[in-house]
């Protein structure tokens, strides 16, 4: 038998942590229907969605660092050719 999400403990702690009383009771209650939501994510599913979000973010650092150069780049040649037109 699956241990039973405690809401007004919850509630309590929160409100504890600074939080008012209605949002700790409304967040409690959010946190009652996630843990009643059905089986947890294991492990392996975790870390398969992980690969793929560290992968995608790579990419993305990666596209980003060449554009960043390619600006650079092309700011140095403004620059330059701005001092050679001043007299």
């Amino acid at each position: 038998m699956a241990a039973q999400f405690d809401t007004l403990a919850a509630a309590e702690a929160i409100e504890d942590a600074g939080i008012d009383r209605k949002a700790a009771k409304i967040l409690a209650a959010q946190l009652r229907i996630a843990s009643d939501a059905g089986d947890p994510v294991a492990r392996p599913e975790l870390e398969a969605a992980l690969a793929v979000l560290k992968t995608d973010l790579m990419e993305r650092m990666s596209s980003l660092g060449w554009r960043l150069v390619g600006i650079v780049i092309a700011a140095n040649a403004v620059l330059l050719a701005a001092v050679k037109l001043i007299p």
